[in-house]
């Protein structure tokens, strides 16, 4: 029995249940031609289980099993007898109605003659016939004439010769201790010859009698599928056949060229192990274990398919390094506490990928409790189905795998801000190229007003640093006010002087006039001097606006520096920027310097009217204390013009510090809109199978709190430095900031304002304003991703469904098709939620991808229908293991047998009972089963 062990489960494979031999008495078309029957039984490649069809009798299946014997039909692995029958009820077309039993291999020939056909009567002319060839000549003796052969006889006996169901199931009662189990009926349900061909009313009650006794229905009609399926009409399923019923279909062969061949290439896949109990299974799974289609059902990519792993190099003696076998679908590893269950998970993950290990490590979500043991060091293969390998001593393997440890998705839901589910979402998210391309646009622009932000701050301080220079500048010359009042006095003590003088009338007017002309010319050089020094600033503001242009188009996060093209029209687009600049430079030097000849003029003029003075005043009786008077005064007109001149530039940079005040605002408004369309965006898109997407701007207080609050010098509440924090409702009473879409800016506005007035002594060492306003003005708000389903946030659901939901979205990117491997995902979560909807998810992901799970939960195994089952042990004392501490054997779901000579070894039972022993509820799992499909 073990050789159902250590396989791949229950796999897709072909099977023709529907095959008649050579001894078939009626419709035969093979001529009694052994040999070239078992050439073309040989050459069905792609079949490996066979249902031997004769009329009433198993002489053909016990044909063909000596030939498989004595070693031909090696393509086979299962043969099958079944058996056609008529029984005693008609069609409207009045043929009767067939009927088949199909008998487990497993019993024998002797008992399947003696014990079912030999107990079959047909009563006719007050006598009773069984069903074996004497009797059945007999019969049809009553039917041919003296001259016709027993061959005709019998033919003719087989084709009078109709049975009950109640004879059917006496039998089958009253040898249950051999049948039980060990048989599958099968109605056919075609008008002329099957039980859909029961239309009179007056016999619904038998015609669904017939459903109700059948097990299977013959029929490769994919209305006969669906109806059986209750995809119709669920109800009228249920009334009609008092269960769901699975439809399989055979080439019914009558010759050598139809054997195999059915009808509209309507083949049966079966997905099981080809023995009778995988083929029980349909009973059980009627939709998932079979379909009728002339292609194969599985379509997975061989480089998607683990196909089996072992360990290498097993020097240590604690491994076995036999194969572990997988299958495509839905594999389960079960065992006892500490039986290798998540060892075995975490070495195909380890072979396969280091990168998807370390990467659920530095989640932070999951502590690696191998690191450092000599688990972690062991060498371990695993083989792909396109052949390929990846190991644990390879730096360059094949293939892809999603790896979620014990309690991942648990610890992933505790908070759906979570950076890794962030990015988890977005990774989903951008798989669409339209999603993708709008917010690689947005990020280039976020980026694009980030570096607006940061470069106006800079350009502020440089303003206010100019601007502290000129105001220091005008306060080492004194104050302008009182300076021109000593102007005055000077003016007027200097005329009482002049008055005093000896000079006649006509040179104190000529004195007069050439002060005047000398004031008029000192001012006018002064106008000079102040009209280069504008050119001057101006030539350097040129020169820094070309730096900042030139610095913004080297910046390669706006565009790819990769694209020559690009590159191409950047470099020509600076040439001429860079040409402009220096043209307008050179203009400006060219004014400069008609302004520096105009100077020299205006100082030869000077010269002129000083030399035109001198004279005068040595004339004036004292002209020293005049000429002492003149140049104060001269030096206190210089100290007003020079203040005069710095506040006109100060009055230009205050202009300049309030636009990049509002500039520095507006930016910060746009770069808010741009979030708020990102968010609008995702939250109008559709769901992903069921799961909608919230996007929502969020505010990080924690950074604000550290980059920003924390540099003040904090004395008492935080009104003592933002004095409208409550009528504004900025900080909470725990001094955190609060949040509002609608009142963001303004609040963001008020502190820029406020930072910008407060002194310096209020703030920690090594900070000052400008790291305060650079702090503040960090992208704190930042786009999140909730999820909700049914109506449901992510955040307010429980922990058991928000992990649900999450391991949903974890796995259900569209892309990517390689295998899955989870470790206990069934963690947190109620009976009810596993057993409907998690059971239901993994049974739909195992059909696009493999799946690899351990569990301890009995509903994983047994209602997603396990293809293939992995039973891990650990036994130091090999009681129970074969030769290793650490070992592993396979097989399918259906695989059940126990080894009464030697049942403490794990290999003395089968899967089934392995499964209803480890897992708690494993019997009642089976149990639940089977009542979903209408068994008892």
């Amino acid at each position: 029995m073990t050789g159902s062990l250590n396989t791949q489960g229950s796999t897709w494979n072909r099977w023709d249940l529907h095959i008649h031999s050579p001894y078939s008495i009626l419709h035969n078309e093979f001529n009694n031609d052994w040999d070239s029957y078992i050439d073309r039984l040989n050459d069905l490649e792609d079949i490996k289980a066979v249902g031997i069809t004769d009329y009433y009798s198993i002489d053909g299946y016990k044909e063909v099993k000596k030939y498989k014997e004595d070693g031909f039909l090696n393509n086979i692995e299962l043969i099958l007898p079944n058996i056609e029958l008529r029984l005693n009820i008609s069609t409207t077309r009045d043929r009767p109605v067939n009927f088949h039993v199909i008998f487990n291999s497993e019993v024998s020939t002797d008992d399947i003659e003696d014990k079912f056909l030999r107990e079959l009567e047909f009563e006719y002319n007050h006598r009773k016939y069984k069903c074996e060839k004497s009797d059945l000549i007999k019969l049809g003796e009553n039917f041919v004439s003296e001259k016709d052969s027993e061959e005709t006889a019998l033919r003719c006996g087989m084709e009078q010769f109709k049975v009950s169901m109640e004879n059917i199931k006496n039998i089958f009662k009253r040898h249950s201790t051999i049948f039980k189990n060990n048989y599958i009926t099968i109605v056919p349900n075609s008008s002329e010859d099957g039980n859909s061909g029961i239309r009179d009313n007056q016999f619904v009650a038998t015609r669904r009698e017939i459903y109700r006794f059948a097990d299977f229905i013959f029929s490769g009609n994919p209305q006969d599928k669906n109806f059986f399926l209750g995809k119709n009409n669920y109800s009228e399923t249920i009334e009609q056949c008092g269960k769901l019923m699975p439809c399989v279909h055979g080439s019914d062969a009558h010759s050598l060229e139809s054997m195999g061949k059915p009808n509209y290439g309507r083949h049966t896949w079966i997905k099981a192990e080809t023995t009778f109990r995988g083929l029980k299974q349909l009973v059980h799974e009627p939709e998932q274990r079979v379909v009728i289609q002339p292609h194969h059902p599985e379509n997975k990519n061989n480089y998607n398919i683990i196909s089996k792993v072992n360990f290498q190099d097993n020097s240590c003696s604690l491994f076995n390094e036999t194969d572990i076998e997988f299958n495509p679908g839905l594999n389960t590893i079960i065992g006892g506490k500490s039986s290798g269950k998540s060892l075995l998970l975490y070495k195909i993950a380890q072979a396969i990928s280091e990168e998807e290990v370390n990467l659920r490590e530095k989640d932070y979500l999951w502590k690696n409790p191998y690191t450092k043991t000599f688990i972690n060091e062991q060498p371990f293969n695993v083989t792909w189905r396109n052949e390929e390998n990846s190991n644990t001593n390879s730096e360059n393997n094949s293939g892809k795998v999603t790896y979620l440890p014990q309690m991942y998705i648990n610890s992933l839901s505790e908070d759906s801000s979570n950076e890794v589910l962030q990015e988890k979402i977005k990774s989903i998210l951008l798989e669409d190229e339209n999603h993708y391309r709008f917010l690689k646009e947005k990020n280039e622009l976020l980026t694009v007003t980030r570096n607006k932000i940061e470069q106006n701050i800079t350009n502020l301080f440089e303003s206010l640093q100019k601007r502290s220079e000129i105001n220091n500048s005008i306060e080492e010359i004194g104050d302008k006010k009182s300076i021109e009042k000593e102007v005055n006095r000077l003016n007027s003590e200097l005329q009482e002087k002049v008055k005093q003088s000896k000079l006649t009338e006509e040179e104190e007017l000529k004195v007069e006039q050439v002060q005047t002309a000398k004031k008029s010319l000192q001012e006018g050089l002064k106008n000079l001097e102040a009209s280069q020094n504008k050119i001057s600033n101006l030539s350097k503001k040129l020169q820094s606006i070309n730096e900042q242009v030139n610095e913004s188009l080297n910046n390669n996060e706006i565009y790819d520096e990769n694209d020559q093209n690009i590159m191409f029209i950047i470099k020509n687009l600076q040439e001429n920027i860079g040409e402009s600049f220096s043209m307008a430079n050179l203009k400006l030097i060219e004014e400069k310097n008609k302004y520096s000849q105009k100077g020299n003029d205006y100082d030869e003029k000077l010269k002129q009217v000083n030399e035109e003075l001198h004279p005068l005043i040595e004339k004036m009786n004292n002209r020293e204390e005049i000429e002492q008077l003149r140049k104060n005064l001269e030096k206190q007109n210089e100290y007003v013009n020079k203040i005069t001149s710095l506040e006109d530039e100060l009055g230009l940079l205050e202009e300049n510090i309030i636009k990049l005040c509002e500039t520095i605002i507006n930016s910060k408004k746009e770069y808010m809109d741009i979030q708020k369309s990102i968010a609008s965006y995702f939250q109008s898109i559709e769901s992903l199978n069921g799961i909608n997407v919230y996007a929502y701007l969020t505010f990080n207080k924690e950074n604000f709190n550290e980059k920003f609050l924390s540099q003040f010098m904090r004395k008492g509440k935080i009104d003592n430095i933002f004095d409208r924090n409550y009528e504004m409702n900025i900080f909470n009473d725990e001094e955190r900031f609060i949040f509002e879409e609608q009142n963001h800016i303004n609040k963001i506005k008020y502190l820029f304002d406020t930072t910008l007035e407060i002194t310096e002594n209020k703030l920690k060492k090594n900070y000052n304003k400008r790291s305060l306003i650079h702090a503040l003005f960090e992208p704190y708000i930042e786009v999140k991703f909730d999820l909700y389903k049914d109506h449901d946030i992510i955040s307010e659901m429980s922990p058991g469904k928000r992990g649900l939901v999450l391991l949903e979205l974890f796995l259900d990117i569209n892309n990517e098709n390689h295998p899955i491997l989870i470790d206990q995902p069934e963690d947190n979560l109620d009976n009810r939620t596993i057993s409907q909807d998690l059971v239901n998810f993994i049974r739909k992901k195992s059909l696009e991808r493999q799946i690899i799970i351990v569990t301890h939960n009995a509903n994983l195994v047994v209602l997603t229908d396990a293809e293939n089952v992995i039973v891990a042990n650990q036994d130091p004392q090999l009681k129970e293991n074969e030769n290793r501490r650490f070992e592993y054997f396979t097989g399918a779901l259906e695989c059940d047998f126990i080894n009464e000579e030697n049942t403490n070894k794990l290999l003395s039972k089968g899967i089934k009972s392995h499964v209803c022993e480890i897992l708690e509820g494993g019997k009642e799992a089976f149990e639940l089963r089977e009542r979903k499909y209408g068994f008892n």
